[in-house]
């Protein structure tokens, strides 16, 4: 999803989407959660991809040698495209997107997804997350390398969309994806958590002539208005619909504080930027979103681009 204007408020909208599936039972969670936000995401053209990994032969009866095409078993490739279709469709009615398409890819997960998005033009990318598949891929590899917005349907995922978390750092990268969130949060009539970790800063309060206690209280009701001034700029609709978790840490590495808030909360899924304050935003996601998918192993999480 993009979008130039972050001070406007618009629908997610998706209308071209890539799915990489497993044929294994994680796709069923995945399927079943993918059914409730298409809706609201406005998906369109769905395109499912299933990759044989390199280890698993097409034809193991074929001589192949240095630089020679791939032999492939068109029947198998026909079983496993079949194999797709009905594993999909027990779930999801053919009539729910505009199109719906099957594909086989083989060897690197990664680089097929990525060439897939490409050349589907994805807008949005949705992959499982199973601690025990081995042919699993780190997610945040995948963000680095698509220009899509990611989908990450976790295996243990609640199964419901009633509170939404979205961490944000006061970027404008954050900002897009918070606006997504309302969205998202109003559309599935749930709650919408907004998480900020943020740092004492490092003066000593007897410089300041004052009690630790009075310094951390005088910090924490700066931060309070600062958030405030924040909600009435961008979001001055929505004072009474965002509900603030503002919490100081001391330590550099917030993704694991954002996370237990997450879980402390039930949270269902977490809408979050890909991209930070980092002076290196252009090149490389902010270090929390990362962390956070690297953690993160129950909440479905929108990673907005």
């Amino acid at each position: 999803m993009k979008e130039d204007d972050t001070k406007t408020l618009g629908s997610p909208s998706y209308a071209n989407v890539l799915v990489g599936m497993e044929l294994a039972e994680p796709d069923e969670r995945m399927m079943t959660l993918l059914k409730k936000l298409a809706p609201v995401c406005e998906m369109k053209n769905v395109d499912f991809l299933h990759v044989l990994p390199k280890t698993e032969r097409v034809d193991p009866f074929a001589v192949v040698y240095e630089g020679a095409p791939l032999q492939v078993d068109r029947e198998k490739l026909e079983q496993i495209a079949a194999a797709i279709k009905s594993r999909v469709e027990k779930l999801i009615a053919p009539d729910m997107f505009e199109s719906m398409d099957y594909f086989i890819g083989h060897g690197s997960i990664l680089s097929e997804l990525v060439v897939f998005s490409i050349e589907k033009q994805a807008d949005l990318m949705v992959v499982g997350k199973n601690k025990g598949n081995l042919h699993a891929i780190k997610s945040k590899n995948l963000l680095r390398q698509s220009s899509a917005d990611l989908l990450v349907l976790p295996q243990n995922g609640s199964g419901t969309f009633k509170k939404i978390c979205a961490p944000i750092d006061f970027s404008k990268n954050s900002i897009s994806a918070l606006k997504s969130a309302v969205v998202l949060a109003k559309a599935l009539d749930a709650e919408l958590y907004v998480i900020n970790i943020y740092q004492r800063p490092n003066l000593m309060a007897s410089r300041l002539e004052m009690s630790i206690e009075r310094f951390e209280k005088n910090i924490e009701a700066n931060h309070k208005e600062g958030f405030q001034r924040f909600v009435d700029k961008h979001f001055p609709d929505e004072k009474d619909f965002l509900q603030p978790i503002l919490v100081q840490s001391d330590y550099p590495r917030v993704s694991g504080e954002i996370l237990q808030q997450a879980k402390g909360l039930d949270a269902d899924l977490f809408v979050i930027g890909a991209k930070g304050h980092s002076k290196l935003a252009r090149l490389l996601l902010g270090s929390t979103t990362e962390r956070l998918l690297d953690l993160n192993e129950d909440i479905p999480t929108l990673v907005v681009k």
